[in-house]
């Protein structure tokens, strides 16, 4: 892969999931919610409210089922992929 005329090293095997799921896992779990309001509330609470909440938000998404498709279709990616050891995830999200 090249970006500007310069080579980019990729992982191998590497593929992407699309941020649509995440999104979607946010809806599912109610974490888009907790978010909203940690936005607006952000201001008048303190910090240790703050840490809080972002404790609830983290629990909500842990505790929320992985779409069963997001999970069939990576397992299938992860066939196609014959001859990887190992393989790592991260997200582009951070």
């Amino acid at each position: 892969m090249r970006y500007k005329g310069k080579k980019i090293h990729t992982p191998e095997g590497a593929f992407a999931i699309p941020v649509y799921y995440y999104r979607q896992h946010l809806k599912k779990s109610g974490a888009d919610t907790l978010i909203q309001e940690l936005l607006n509330r952000y201001p008048e609470w303190t910090a240790e409210k703050v840490r809080d909440q972002l404790a609830v938000i983290r629990m909500a998404i842990l505790h929320c089922r992985i779409d069963d498709s997001l999970l069939s279709e990576t397992e299938e990616m992860m066939k196609q992929l014959s001859g990887i050891v190992r393989y790592r995830f991260r997200s582009s999200s951070n």
